[in-house]
């Protein structure tokens, strides 16, 4: 049977494009990056420009992963009692990546560089998927994946699911638009995609699946296909929330279908969204109404589909006896439809407008996502100012998030503490999902779940064997308004002087 990449209308194909449809994507690639190897050079080298505008990336978990790098090179070497190392089948390819760099790059240098081969796994990854849909380089959303790239899941610093991601898109796009020979790379792909989060993998298998049936199947088939998809997802969803404890939405922004994405900071970023959005839909009415509703049909649906399932999506499960907690899972879904958007997008073919348009909107959404993380890295200087002055104690933080902001974690003290102190409220050994896990009598971390929570709502009273202990508190009417104070045995946390409500 002869491979066809998903298209319903030849008609409406030119005669190149007829031609590429017969040849392997790999074979298609690999002349278009000797032939735009400049492009595709000059577009990576801006792409990676908001992992350098700064002393140190600003992207929340990523102060805890560069922090548990640091202490992973002690405990290798037999240091830090009550702290080991565990063998890690998924959520593990960033860490192991971090921990492997750290030694020759130092933590500025490891940040750099493992979250700029994220970044171009994942924007690439997009490009590529995009590409086999529209079955042309899909230069025309570039700068609209850009945004995407650095959008809400990369500035929470969810490394092993951004990378997982950005993997499973390169597979899908072998998917889209390759040949047997092809199909042999999505293997390792595969596999590497679940070594970095489970996510990836599975959003892979059902997207391949949905993605042959869109291929294979005749046209007029393609509705009734994604209907039943769309149908067997909300089973599946059904199902999980009879038998496993669901977790809270952080956001109900899901409406935006992927654009959601871009609502990373503060409230302006919301009409920024909105603007993309429209653009997007401006771009899909226009092409429907010059091309005929078969050539774009499949990849619309491919859209909705997957912007529906995420958009009912509950916050996230927790099984405390089988796979543990999966938090933010709408959040981390909506890059597929993000990507989805982009898809679609690219089939539509829009005129010079649309990319002018988007780059514009791009200059906004990262002017905006330069002034905020650079508020995060005033505020993160000062914490490193504080805790040098107390070399080898454990330091936690207690101080209210900036109001209205969607990202609300914050991992400074993690970050300021590389090489210099403990975090002792770190999330990460505790939670029992990453390589470097904690025992119950070790002295670098609390594992105790209802004390890291008093600790942070400032409810905890603190034990002897807490001591020494720092905490980190806003004593000033602005995020660099912080103070360090060591607290005492039967001390509560969030009893220390001069303390303010806010920022």
């Amino acid at each position: 049977m002869q491979e066809k990449a998903i298209s319903v209308d030849p008609a409406h194909l030119s005669d190149h494009e007829i031609r590429q449809e017969s040849k392997s994507a790999l074979a298609i690639t690999a002349p278009w990056l000797l032939r735009s190897r400049y492009a595709f050079l000059a577009a990576s080298a801006v792409l990676l420009i908001p992992c350098f505008w700064h002393q140190h990336i600003e992207a929340c978990d990523l102060g805890s992963h560069i922090y548990i790098a640091w202490l992973t090179q002690a405990v290798s070497q037999g240091y830090l009692p009550g702290l080991h190392l565990v063998h890690q089948h998924t959520n593990a390819f960033f860490d192991l990546l971090l921990s492997g760099l750290f030694p020759y790059f130092g933590p500025t240098g490891t940040e750099r560089v493992a979250v700029g081969f994220c970044v171009l796994i994942f924007f690439w990854g997009g490009f590529a998927f995009a590409s086999a849909a529209a079955r042309r380089p899909a230069w025309t959303v570039a700068p609209l994946l850009a945004m995407f790239t650095y959008g809400v899941i990369f500035h929470w610093g969810f490394f092993n699911c951004y990378l997982s991601v950005g993997l499973s898109l390169l597979a899908l796009a072998l998917v889209v638009g390759g040949t047997g020979k092809d199909f042999i790379a999505i293997p390792p792909l595969l596999a590497l995609a679940a070594f970095a989060h489970p996510l990836g993998a599975a959003c892979f298998v059902a997207l391949a699946l949905y993605l042959a049936g869109l291929r294979w199947l005749p046209a007029n088939y393609h509705l009734a296909h994604s209907l039943a998809i769309l149908a067997f997802s909300f089973a599946v969803r059904l199902y999980l929330v009879r038998h496993l404890e669901v977790l809270p939405r952080e956001t109900n922004k899901f409406w935006l279908l992927g654009a959601d994405q871009l609502l990373v900071f503060g409230r302006e970023y919301f009409w920024l969204a909105l603007a993309t959005f429209s653009l997007c839909v401006l771009a899909a009415v226009l092409a429907l109404r010059k091309r005929q509703f078969s050539t774009i049909a499949p990849w619309l649906y491919f859209y909705l589909t997957i912007a529906l399932v995420i958009g009912f999506l509950p916050g996230g499960f927790n099984s405390p006896h089988s796979f543990g907690m999966m938090g933010y899972l709408p959040d981390r879904g909506s890059l597929y439809s993000a990507i989805a958007l982009a898809a679609l997008i690219a089939c539509c073919r829009p005129g010079r407008w649309f990319p002018i348009a988007c780059s514009v909107l791009g200059l906004l959404f990262f002017a905006a996502i330069y002034r905020d993380t650079g508020t995060l890295q005033r505020r993160e200087t000062k914490v490193a100012e504080l805790v040098r002055s107390h070399p080898g104690a454990r330091v936690f933080s207690y101080y209210p998030t900036i109001p209205h902001w969607r990202i609300h974690e914050q991992h400074d003290v993690a970050r300021a503490c590389v090489g210099v102190c403990y975090d002792y409220t770190d999330y990460e050994p505790s939670s029992m999902q990453f390589r470097l896990q904690a025992d119950d009598e070790n002295r670098i971390v609390q594992v105790d779940q209802d004390a890291l929570d008093a600790m942070q709502d400032g409810s905890y009273i603190v034990q002897p064997r807490d001591l020494p202990l720092f905490e980190v508190y806003q004593c000033g009417p602005n995020v660099t308004g912080l103070c360090i104070a060591a607290l005492r045995a039967g001390q509560k946390t969030g009893d220390v002087p001069g303390i303010t409500a806010a920022p």
